[in-house]
């Protein structure tokens, strides 16, 4: 570009018009497997690279096959699209196979000699897939039926189960995918049994969510299952294991006081099952194992306890019969692998540090070093990092410092391996552990802002007050060449809950592009990462424990008393505040019980009062009485429609008509008390809703929300 210009709204924000023009080139889709590694490019080119490595050299080859001809050879039974998922790799005589999701089809293709051709393709529009191994076995249930079925890799499907009960379903994924559960079935390692929940909330309540209608058809209502706070009970969850060559269905018992079973994880013999039980108040988790021919347990392996709440996300990786490896925080107080020796039952610390491993990747036999992702370098980063099992020595296999996004293969040799920084959009390499040191760059991407103006961005840690209190990372987006004696208004962007960390070392920093539509438009966007915030360690996290947005509360006026005190040319007299789901809590927070004088907020998907969140999250961070019930004064306090009084300033609350997560209840609670109130706080709220969206606004009608937040802020600022 020539001259220097302005980005568009439609190329800031995802789902408009020009966002995909202005990412950084990337693949797509990429898997590994064996000696080879697939990807497939933002136009829908699929390229296969085959790699051999040669003393410590790696010699690759490759082949692409655009996207015409992929269809071509499929002969036009689907319409031409470069959403291409590649969900599994097979050799298969010396063929390789690549088996594609495109649109409602699975499609198995088949290479040799550089040439392709389709085996078999199958329509996806009556089941959803739930599972595969990654070599072309799919496991699916019908959209209207609670049944089992397989697709092997010869294209031939089976029914595998009918479930005989109809209080129990095999469609969602039990504890609304808390706990880190993601599926529903585990295949044994000899893919000749299969596990899977099944799932029963006959006893949970029910709530609307009413779809917005097309203009031809009347509304339709869902009903949907939510396990509220305190209610009776979340849901009841079983696991059941199905011998596929004889059909025999065996029901793992129940373990003392099982409320989720967290983590299944199948023996590498296929003769076992491990899983964490964890109790309902989430305090005690006990890794159990089953013997799966009975049923019956034969006892706890491990136990974890703590008086504020455990949270096992991970499974078990068995690195040999008798050894795993696994994750936890309960034991240093940030999350770090452990192996435990079944035959001796000992216990050995394989990370430690005051850093979090952020995934566990595998185990390499030929290196005996545990791989991982971690963020020992920086909270910010994400780099890939080994250590040797048989004395512990740690080495760094980044070649760049920021952000690792690692695809291995389940030898643990072969790996694509995906970049970033704030400096670096995108460099995608392909190594081998076989090899280390010699990597293959399949792809750098350009800086696609180039010749643009862009708003300037200042990344940091806060000045603490108290030597001994933790690090608190900031983020400024600003306009550029700011001049001497400006005074800009602020908008103040809040999250603050756990299971997000919104400043990272990644191309932005982490930001979403409301950030730098704001700066373009004149703000200041400020934001933290307070305490609550993840991936900085439990004491970090867990000090909002009942206490939920107090700790986030005293860091936010920390910070912000911060920024007007060293930034001479932000206006502390004009300061909006906006954040989305918890950052909507936290926003009303900040409006009601912080005192401080914002002139303006931004509410979307509010949690208003967590009785009305669902079970598992708020019972983890929020305690119930001996009752098992949400008396508490921390349920009071954190009720923000006891507040409402305190409104000063004008707030608009946006929420999507059929969010399942923060039901539109929330939304209604809050609307009813402010009602109640006199006419001052009562005009100072307005309501903007969404038909036809879940939890946030998605695609080409998020533009359209920025610009409602917008023009809110700035009718006020």
């Amino acid at each position: 570009m020539g001259n220097s210009n302005k980005l568009p709204l439609e190329a800031w924000v995802p789902g408009g018009r020009l966002y995909d023009e202005f990412q950084p080139e990337h693949f797509t889709s990429i898997a590994v497997r064996d000696r080879w590694a697939a990807v497939v490019d933002a136009k829908g080119n699929l390229t296969l690279y085959e790699v051999e490595p040669i003393s410590s050299k790696m010699k690759c080859r490759s082949v692409t096959f655009l996207n015409d001809a992929i269809f071509d050879v499929l002969e036009e039974e689907i319409e031409p699209t470069v959403q291409l998922i590649i969900s599994g790799l097979s050799l298969e005589e010396e063929r390789l196979s690549i088996y594609l999701q495109i649109e409602s089809y699975l499609v198995k293709l088949q290479v040799w000699e550089e040439q392709l051709s389709w085996s078999w393709m199958v329509s996806t529009s009556d089941w959803r897939l739930t599972a595969t191994d990654g070599r072309g076995t799919y496991l699916f249930v019908l959209e209207d039926r609670e049944e089992i079925h397989t697709l092997t890799p010869q294209g031939d499907e089976r029914t595998l189960y009918v479930e005989s009960d109809p209080r129990f379903t095999l469609r969602t994924t039990p504890s609304r995918q808390e706990f880190g559960i993601d599926q529903m079935f585990f295949l044994s390692p000899d893919k000749k049994k299969l596990a899977f929940y099944r799932l029963d909330q006959s006893e949970v309540t029910t709530f609307p969510i009413v779809a917005a209608p097309d203009g031809k058809e009347m509304p339709s209502c869902k009903m949907e299952r939510y396990p509220m706070a305190g209610t009776h009970t979340p849901e009841r969850v079983e696991v059941a294991v199905l011998d596929m060559t004889t059909g025999r269905v065996t029901h793992l018992e129940r373990y003392g006081e099982i409320c989720y079973w967290v983590g299944l994880t199948w023996s590498p013999l296929s003769d076992r099952l491990y899983c964490f039980a964890v109790d309902r108040r989430q305090q005690s988790s006990r890794l159990l194992r089953f013997d799966v021919t009975s049923g019956k347990c034969e006892g706890e392996i491990l136990c974890e306890d703590n008086s504020k709440y455990v949270e096992q996300q991970h499974s078990l990786y068995f690195i040999d019969a008798d050894r795993f490896l696994f994750q936890t925080r309960s034991y240093s107080g940030y999350n770090h692998i452990y192996l435990f020796d079944l035959k001796v039952n000992t216990l050995n610390q394989i990370t430690q540090g005051n850093w979090e491993v952020t995934s566990l990747l595998g185990y390499s036999s030929e290196r005996d070093a545990v791989l991982y992702l971690a963020t020992k370098n920086s909270p910010m980063n994400r780099d890939f990092f080994a250590t040797r099992l048989s004395d512990g020595e740690t080495f760094s296999l980044s070649p760049q410092i920021g952000t690792h996004q690692i695809f291995m293969d389940e030898a643990v040799s072969l790996y694509v391996d995906l970049f970033q920084s704030v400096s670096e959009p995108c460099v995608t390499t392909l190594g081998s552990l076989a090899c280390y040191g010699d990597t293959h760059v399949l792809l750098r991407s350009r800086n696609p802002y180039e010749g643009y103006d862009l708003p300037e961005r200042e990344v940091g840690i806060l000045p603490k007050a108290d030597p001994s209190e933790d690090d608190l990372y900031y983020r400024i987006v600003k306009p550029k060449n700011i001049k001497p004696g400006d005074r800009l208004p602020v908008v103040f962007y809040v999250y603050g809950g756990p299971h997000v960390q919104l400043i990272t070392n990644t191309w932005g920093s982490g930001t979403k592009g409301f950030e730098e539509m704001m700066a373009d438009a004149g703000c200041v966007v400020f934001y933290i990462d307070p305490h609550g915030s993840d991936n900085r360690g439990f004491d970090f996290e867990s000090e909002i424990r009942d206490d939920i947005n107090g700790p986030q509360m005293r860091d936010y006026k920390y910070a912000l008393n911060w920024l007007f005190l060293t930034h001479d040319y932000v206006d502390r007299n004009r300061v909006a505040i906006y954040g989305w789901s918890f950052g909507g809590f936290m926003t009303l927070t900040m409006l009601l019980r912080s005192g401080f004088p914002f002139k303006v907020g931004v509410a979307g998907g509010a949690v208003v009062s967590w009785r009305y969140y669902e079970t598992m999250y708020t019972e983890r961070y929020m305690s119930l009485d001996e009752k098992g019930e949400t008396s508490g004064d921390h349920f009071d306090r954190s009720d923000m429609t006891r507040y409402v009084a305190n409104l000063k300033a004008p707030l608009m609350m946006i929420h999507c008509c059929e969010d399942p997560v923060v039901l539109p209840l929330q939304l209604n609670y809050l609307l009813s008390e402010l009602n109640k109130c006199d006419g001052g706080v009562n005009g100072l709220v307005s309501c903007y809703l969404y038909p036809g969206h879940q939890h946030n606004v998605r695609g080409p009608q998020r533009v359209n929300l920025m610009e409602k937040v917008k023009d809110m802020i700035f009718k006020y600022l």
